[in-house]
């Protein structure tokens, strides 16, 4: 059976709903295209916004989390590689810089709150013949995360991102910098929950 979510929305607690989420017993409503934006915009829940970096970097700034289970979407729709931040709220950049040496798993960084064990990340230029590194969290502690994989080149001061599945909190942010990339995140009550990326 399929419920009608809308007919929900504000008369069920926070905690069915995560249960129906988890198992699918409800469906999204329609999404609402946006006009192309080009410029700092506020999405609302629901909408499908449609963005064009082209003219440079800006934000799309989510709503305000209610445990609704609504989804935002976000959607390049150029061939621009220019950064759109999804911005959960205070500032927070869902990235930081960091210092590895060739050889070494242990990666100094700026702030480790962002990430997290098991997590998808890349460090720039980290890889073999200056490549960037692809590889996961193994560990973490006081301004170190420990990586699966070696780096295999020296870096200071390299760009370190997480990239796949993932949470935004009010807190922070993500950076969306790929041509056509598209971002669904879900408002699961205290987080924006990544669930799809394509």
């Amino acid at each position: 059976m399929t419920i009608q979510f809308d007919a929900l929305r504000g008369q069920i607690p926070p905690e069915l709903l995560r249960v129906l989420e988890a198992n699918n017993a409800f469906i999204q409503p329609t999404p609402q295209l946006t006009a192309v934006k080009t410029a700092d915009y506020s999405a609302l829940l629901g909408e499908t916004v449609l963005v064009n970096p082209t003219g440079g970097a800006f934000a799309v700034t989510l709503p305000p989390l209610t445990g609704s289970g609504r989804d935002v979407t976000v959607a390049n729709v150029s061939a621009s590689t220019t950064a759109v931040t999804l911005q959960g709220g205070l500032g927070q950049v869902l990235s930081t810089v960091g210092d590895i040496n060739s050889g070494s798993h242990d990666l100094s960084v700026l702030d480790v709150s962002p990430f997290f064990i098991g997590q998808l990340i890349t460090v720039a230029g980290a890889g073999d013949d200056g490549t960037d590194l692809v590889t996961t969290i193994a560990g973490s502690g006081l301004g170190t995360l420990t990586l699966t994989d070696a780096a295999g080149t020296t870096v200071n001061g390299a760009d370190v991102t997480s990239i796949g599945r993932q949470y935004i909190d009010a807190a922070t942010s993500y950076s969306m910098a790929a041509a056509w990339r598209t971002i669904t995140v879900r408002d699961v009550g205290t987080i924006w929950k990544k669930i799809a990326l394509i």
